[in-house]
């Protein structure tokens, strides 16, 4: 199965479980991706839940519901290249999935296999000093409220924090987006049922080899200026002496 196929199923089966915790409340759901500053990174979801949500999913017969989603991903999903983690962040007990991806264009092909986001792209340009990483697109609610049932008369974006995270080499300087703290590379987008949710998002960070390759070049022209300048200054004096001899 193709990897995006493979994390479009995974994602239709958080959803899935994630519906079943609609009337206590208390959960969070979240797509992340990461890109490294090579352009390779990771993409993926994670569900948390409180103690009440916990207790609420395990009256349903589901002794651990971390490792029942996780079962989701791995057994329904074909997810065998997927990481497991977990982890507690307040109040809420984490479980997520990733999977890496190799390149930007791996990455947008990714992505474009989802049912989540009906654009997508992530590029990268690169400047004399300055490489820039550009995303653009839009995120489409309508798969996500389609996992509905229909006898739950809710709407599932205002019960359940759903958002997109992406996080950029270097620092946000244009978005659409919140962004996250201060040179983080963090920035993220609440998923609400209100339409459409264009993604736009802006990163530049140094590129140390340019700037390296800069400071050599420079240094070097320093050391020719100042060779030049001696053999002037030395040619200058020479000529001086030779007029002032009788």
């Amino acid at each position: 199965m193709h990897p995006g196929s493979r994390l479009r199923v995974g994602l239709r089966s958080f959803l899935l479980t994630t519906v079943s915790l609609l009337l206590c409340g208390c959960v969070k759901f979240h797509i992340s991706i990461n890109v490294e500053p090579d352009g390779s990174g990771t993409v993926g979801a994670a569900l948390g839940m409180t103690s009440q949500a916990k207790s609420f999913i395990e009256g349903q017969g589901i002794d651990d519901p971390a490792e029942e989603i996780r079962g989701y991903l791995i057994r329904e999903a074909g997810m065998g290249d997927f990481q497991e983690e977990r982890w507690i962040e307040g109040d809420y007990e984490w479980v997520g999935v990733s999977t890496p991806f190799e390149s930007l264009d791996d990455l947008n092909n990714r992505v474009l296999q989802t049912e989540i986001f009906e654009s997508f792209q992530m590029t990268e340009e690169s400047g004399l000093v300055n490489r820039t990483f550009v995303l653009d697109g839009v995120i489409t609610p309508d798969f996500l409220l389609a996992q509905v049932p229909d006898d739950i008369d809710v709407d599932v974006t205002q019960v359940i924090d759903m958002r997109v995270i992406v996080t950029l080499p270097g620092e946000i300087v244009e978005t659409s987006g919140t962004r996250g703290p201060r040179e983080s590379g963090t920035v993220w987008w609440r998923i609400t049922s209100g339409g459409p949710i264009p993604l736009h998002a802006v990163s530049e960070m140094r590129d140390s080899t340019n700037v390296t390759l800069l400071a050599a070049g420079g240094a070097v022209l320093l050391v020719i200026t100042a060779i030049a300048l001696v053999l002037v200054g030395f040619g200058v004096y020479r000529r001086r002496q030779r007029r002032e001899k009788p």
